[in-house]
């Protein structure tokens, strides 16, 4: 479930201790790797801490914070040696308190300012077939960057993408549990700014310790995926094939869309005409949703049914 996690630990949430005067003189099995002084004269230390597989957890550390963040920021590769796969609640906190010892600073009250939620599934086909599945998400901007599919806005994005895939481009040894698995897509969703924001007050480790919160993501990751409008593909079976009255229309709808630019190209189309006021919002929304039921009555009558598959993959997933 848990992926990525940064946060920052203020001195005023431990009592106004010196954290790095701490840190130093209490810390367990910790390596320096830098210490020196800001241009303000303020000291400072880049400590690490060794986990699994030789992962380390850099921390940047003043008289007054502690924090994680950029390289060598996974709380998932430190505690299972990789994040190929996710913690569970349980792994989660484990590691943490591991973490609090090591720092000889309880870290329950840092502000978290990024968490990532995770999960693999097991596809019958390449991850990236799914991709053109997935259509739009309103208030979201969609994209593709080296297969993968994402989509975003400055407080949230959603990825879908290859893990096995990944993992073989920046030449990390895939776990042995998968060499046999090919078809890894992975969906993560990333509350990258403004954590607060998005959930209406100040997040802190001991939240996502709790199973209350992390229910609380799991409900949020789950709900976005079925926010997104799905269309599969449009597989022409056959020229020749004969149709109902009401299927001519939708059949050979669908049939121009796919023959201009596909989906994606008519909405961003009726997207770039509302934006310049040359037809309302009401009647965007509704010349989308003409759209929509042109694909959904296509692929009604298609044995090509990848969204089926992914549907039935989120349902199957419980909360851990």
């Amino acid at each position: 479930m848990y992926d990525n996690i940064n946060f920052y630990l203020d001195r005023s949430e431990v009592g106004d201790i010196n954290l790095l005067n701490e840190v130093l003189e209490n810390g367990d099995n910790i390596k320096i790797e830098q210490k020196g002084y800001s241009g303000a004269g303020i000291p400072f230390a880049y400590i690490s801490l060794e986990g699994q597989s030789s992962h380390k957890l850099t921390f940047k550390i003043t008289p007054y914070r502690i924090s994680i963040m950029g390289k060598n920021s996974s709380i998932c590769k430190y505690w299972l040696g990789d994040n190929f796969q996710t913690l569970t609640l349980v792994e989660f906190n484990n590691a943490i308190t591991e973490i609090s010892n090591r720092l000889g600073v309880p870290i329950d009250k840092a502000n978290v300012c990024r968490i990532d939620v995770a999960q693999n599934f097991i596809m019958k086909h390449s991850p990236s077939t799914y991709h053109s599945c997935l259509i739009h998400l309103p208030r979201y901007m969609r994209g593709e960057v080296n297969g993968n599919l994402y989509f975003k806005t400055n407080k949230i994005e959603l990825n879908f993408y290859d893990k096995k895939k990944e993992y073989r481009e920046k030449r990390v040894k895939i776990p042995d549990e998968y060499l046999e698995v090919e078809n890894i897509l992975r969906y993560e969703i990333r509350f990258k700014r403004n954590v607060s924001k998005v959930f209406g007050r100040k997040i802190t480790i001991e939240d996502l310790r709790s199973e209350k919160f992390s229910k609380i993501l799991f409900e949020k990751w789950n709900t976005y995926y079925w926010k997104i409008t799905k269309q599969n593909p449009i597989v022409f079976e056959s020229e020749t094939s004969t149709f109902k009255t009401k299927d001519f229309k939708n059949y050979f709808m669908a049939k121009g869309i796919e023959s201009t630019g596909g989906v994606n190209y008519v909405y961003k189309m009726i997207d770039e005409s509302k934006k310049a006021k040359t037809i309302t919002k009401h009647r965007a929304s509704y010349l989308k949703s003409v759209v929509n039921k042109a694909y959904t009555c296509i692929n009604d009558n298609s044995e090509h049914d990848f969204i089926e598959e992914l549907n039935s993959k989120m349902e199957s997933f419980i909360y851990p």
